[in-house]
């Protein structure tokens, strides 16, 4: 039988000896003489096996490692570059005389790595005058020189992840860039998070025109209008404090999305803007909004299979009106298959009115963030989910095909008799109707000892040892 070949992460490996293997990774002239990084292999005393001990042979081997690695770039498949520019020069940097430590730093790599595909983070430290950074000027000038330094490779980037001062954002507007057929995530946030001012208004991002393996991208502080690539190959966007209009716009210019993430989101901010038409995505399968979700009042998504909405704590940040008309305008009952709300307060009316415009729902989780609100799960719910033994084929009235079942959150102001007769009825249901997975996690609230009569109850007992997978417990009070 032939072994796979394994590979073991080097950022598994303790912080402070990552920071003095890459410092003295470029061969030479170490920086630390007296290190043991400095020290051959072979030189460690070896003395009773402590702590210190080990340390300084790891540091040791990792030398040798480094040195390895840095010689044989010939077995290189993929390089990934993480640069924190804007950040304060570290000692020994500035002891050489090496104010360009980092840039220089990145274009040996870059130059080393030949016609590897590059995966690179860069993240701007914010130029603090303080101890913590550089002036805001010459942080500004080292992450453009490293802007410019990677910008020379496009045509080998293939997960870029760029967190940029707002000067640098023009560097990214040039017509010369070659096309990035490796390109597939992209990730560009404004840093410090500011308006689109006066004078970029209408400057367009062009550097990302070509890239036609583009499936995924992450924008912060960036118009969508603003950033010229193949919308119509996306498949997964990520936005951050985008408004109503920016989130239908951001559907608009991407009909094939199959997942979207848009979080933080203060809610329709130009109402005027909005056509009073939902817009209708045939694509989109996956949706989490956290923040106001207003914006589904303006969206029909008949192909939606799973929805995530976290609302926070103020009560009226939550609105299941919308979410019950997004329901019936894309006829969802019967296609999406997961539903995660948190909210700060749901009524028990609108939780079972929502419930019941489900019936295709296989996965169900709900949390309450406000402790001072007694949870929607009470006994009126709890019946309403009970399989009654009349009903044709085991079906109970909502949700017959759920198989997943979390509360967390709960107040547990319930009858744990009508909790057990339940969930004992569905886990006895035939078919699509079988209950496999129950929690329950009870907020600060809950009655004491809640968790101990339902997991010492007779009939939880027996679902337990049929298959049933339950956890129930009590939310831990932070210290």
């Amino acid at each position: 039988m032939q072994a796979k070949p394994r590979s073991s992460h080097i950022l598994h490996l303790p912080n402070e000896l990552l920071s003095l293997i890459f410092i003295s990774s470029p061969s030479g002239s170490p920086i630390f003489p007296n290190d043991a990084l400095s020290l051959p292999l072979g030189t460690i005393p070896p003395v009773r096996n402590t702590t210190i001990t080990q340390t300084l042979r790891l540091a040791a081997v990792c030398r040798a490692f480094c040195a390895s690695a840095w010689g044989t770039p010939q077995l290189w498949c993929q390089i990934a570059i993480t640069l924190g520019a804007g950040r304060r020069e570290p000692k020994a940097e500035k002891e050489r005389g090496n104010s360009e430590g980092r840039v220089e730093t990145l274009h040996r790599w870059l130059e080393r790595s030949g016609a590897c595909t590059l995966s690179v983070q860069m993240q701007w430290g914010g130029g603090r005058c303080s101890g913590y950074g550089q002036g805001i000027n010459e942080a500004e000038t080292e992450a453009a020189a490293a802007v410019d330094a990677i910008a020379r490779h496009a045509e080998r980037w293939r997960d870029v992840s760029l967190v940029l001062p707002v000067a640098c954002f023009a560097r990214l507007q040039a017509e010369d860039y070659p096309a990035m057929k490796n390109l597939e995530r992209l990730a560009l946030l404004r840093h410090p998070y500011t308006p689109i001012g006066e004078d970029e208004e209408g400057s367009t991002i062009t550097a990302f025109r070509n890239t036609h393996a583009l499936r995924e991208v992450t924008l912060l502080g960036v118009p969508a209008q603003l950033l010229a690539v193949q919308w119509d190959l996306l498949a997964r966007f990520t936005g951050y404090f985008l408004g109503d209009d920016a989130i239908v716009d951001v559907l608009r210019l991407a009909p094939g999305l199959e997942e979207c993430v848009f979080a933080w989101c203060p809610g329709n901010t130009t109402a005027g803007l909005l056509s009073t038409v939902p817009l209708k995505h045939d694509g989109l399968q996956v949706l989490r909004i956290a923040g106001n979700a207003g914006v589904l009042r303006h969206l029909t998504l008949p192909a939606l299979k799973e929805l995530e909405l976290r609302m926070g704590k103020d009560v009226w940040g939550w609105s299941p009106q919308a979410l019950v008309g997004l329901l019936a305008r894309s006829h969802l009952g019967c296609t999406l298959e997961v539903l995660r709300l948190t909210v700060g307060f749901v009524s028990e009316g609108r939780l079972v009115e929502c419930l019941e415009a489900l019936p295709g729902l296989r996965v169900f989780r709900l949390e309450n963030l406000n402790d001072r609100v007694h949870s929607a799960f009470s006994d009126r719910v709890l019946r309403r989910l009970t399989v009654q033994k009349g009903e044709k084929k085991g079906r109970s009235t909502i949700v017959p095909r759920l198989e997943s079942l979390e509360v967390v959150g709960c107040s547990c102001q319930f009858d744990v008799r009508v909790l057990g007769k339940m969930l004992e009825s569905r886990w006895k249901g035939s078919g699509d109707s079988c209950l496999r997975r129950f929690g329950l996690e009870g907020s600060h609230d809950s009655p004491l000892g809640f968790d101990d009569e339902i997991l010492g109850s007779s009939w939880m007992e027996t679902l337990v040892l049929e298959g049933m997978a339950v956890v129930i417990r009590r939310r831990v009070t932070d210290s």
